[in-house]
């Protein structure tokens, strides 16, 4: 049946493996045969019985034959047309694909937990040295309404005298809380943040939507930012389309609203918006538009005014019949928002929506104050300095210095400018004509050559 080859550098239970393999595959013992006895087989080939015990229990292991159950003998099992060598190396086979592949997810697994940490490490290093140091935002410039005073030193006695006291000269009307509506209110809320009074500054829903339209188009214009991020970012001015500004204003909300109540952040934002026409605020816009305090409007009339702060070029009823067009076509939607959200009734929405807008022109708070040239240019000085230091737009500065409650404290001297007053108030210091036939013009500016201040300006 088979033979040995004792010159074979393999042992000898290979070679009667081997051998007894080659004749299962070439059919020479067919499937269902028996295999010689362990004896009979050890007898024929003169070797002992234990070598063949080892070849046959290889070949069972390789899935040739298998045992009789009971009797311990030896057959060749029916491969199904495949040598069970083979159907066992593809069995093999598909595991060490499985396991290799197992092996490949787990490695990408563990590095995108290990980046994703370093990364998390340096997100928070980043978030605490570079975006919470920027993240209070001092709104005293809405919480006051005060008068800011400039002082000078007198230049004999050396004491701090008054030299100014500012008003706010800006369209603007302040008002407080309880001036406004609870319509007007409910107007806002439900067209520019509908989840005001429940999120903690930041809408996470509009924000990831918000950071999704940021990355794939690089625009802001998803509208993601709650109202109180878009009152922090009036009043800081910074309108930067980059992921930093966009932490930075999450960060800055939340921060706010732990400083300051809902009430307080609407009375803020209401306030701070511009609504055309020049107009800052609820307060001046109510005048504008309607002729009357903003504590007077109507539902309809209300929804009027907020329709505008979302695009005042396109809303603004006296630009043009269109733009009239289209205020009333944003009013409604407002109405409808309203009624969607329960802050009215189905009844209450039509009524207002059937209401007639009558725009007419009211008379609001002005000041005509003139200042000196060393005042104005002082009061630029001050707003250029205070949107520096404090990061604040030129409106939230120019506010706080009017009705902050500031102390100003100048280099001005009042002997120096009425010595330059007397010069320049007297023409004919200036009778010399130009070519043109012109008046010959002129400015000074007086430094103290001890201190280096600016004392008189003209």
């Amino acid at each position: 049946m088979i033979s040995l080859n004792y010159r074979d550098a393999r042992p000898i239970y290979e070679q009667v493996r081997d051998g007894l393999r080659h004749l299962v595959v070439t059919g020479a013992i067919a499937v269902g045969e028996k295999l010689p006895s362990v004896r009979a087989m050890a007898a024929s080939l003169a070797i002992n019985p234990n070598t063949i015990q080892r070849a046959y229990a290889a070949l069972e292991e390789e899935g040739y034959v298998s045992t009789t159950p009971g009797k311990g003998a030896f057959v060749v099992r029916d491969s199904g047309g495949e040598t069970p060598r083979r159907r066992r190396q593809r069995r093999v086979s598909g595991a060490g694909v499985a396991l290799g592949v197992g092996k490949v997810l787990g490695t990408l697994l563990l590095i995108a937990i290990t980046t994703g940490a370093i990364l998390a490490c340096f997100a928070a290093v980043y978030i605490k040295t570079v975006i919470l140091p920027q993240t209070y935002v001092d709104a005293r410039a809405f919480t006051m309404n005060l008068s800011s005073t400039i002082y000078y030193t007198d230049p004999d006695t050396g004491e701090e005298k008054e030299l100014r006291t500012l008003h706010g000269e800006e369209n603007r009307v302040l008002v407080d809380y309880d001036e406004i509506p609870e319509h007007l209110i409910a107007a806002v809320v439900s067209i520019e943040d509908e989840r005001f009074w429940t999120h903690h500054g930041v809408d996470w829903k509009r924000t990831a939507g918000a950071f999704v339209n940021m990355f794939l188009g690089m625009k802001d214009t998803y509208g993601g930012s709650t109202l109180t991020q878009q009152l922090i970012k009036n009043m800081t001015d910074n309108d930067e389309v980059t992921v930093k500004r966009k932490i930075l204003e999450i960060f800055r909300a939340l921060e706010f609203e732990r400083n300051y109540s809902k009430e307080e952040i609407l009375e803020m934002y209401l306030n701070y918006i511009y609504l055309g026409e020049s107009c800052y605020g609820v307060g001046t816009a109510s005048y504008t538009y309607f002729g009357k305090p903003v504590s007077e409007l109507s539902l309809a009339e209300s929804a009027s005014l907020i329709s505008i702060t979302n695009n005042p070029s396109a809303y603004d009823p006296y630009i043009s019949e269109r733009s009239k067009e289209r205020n009333k076509e944003r009013q409604e939607l407002v109405l409808y928002k309203m009624c969607e959200l329960g802050y009215i009734t189905e009844e209450e929405k039509a009524a207002a929506a059937a209401e007639e807008l009558v725009f007419v022109r009211g008379d609001g708070e002005k000041s005509t104050t003139a200042y000196t040239y060393y005042e104005d240019q002082l009061i630029r000085d001050v707003i250029a300095d205070l949107q520096a230091s404090q990061d604040w737009s030129e409106q939230v500065a120019t506010q706080m210095v009017y009705s902050g409650g500031l102390k100003i404290y100048s280099c001005f001297n009042p002997k120096v400018q009425a010595c330059v007053d007397e010069v320049y108030q007297n023409l004919e210091n200036f009778n010399h004509d130009s070519s043109t036939g012109q008046q010959l013009q002129s400015a000074i500016t007086v430094i103290d050559n001890e201190t280096g201040n600016v004392v008189a300006v003209a």
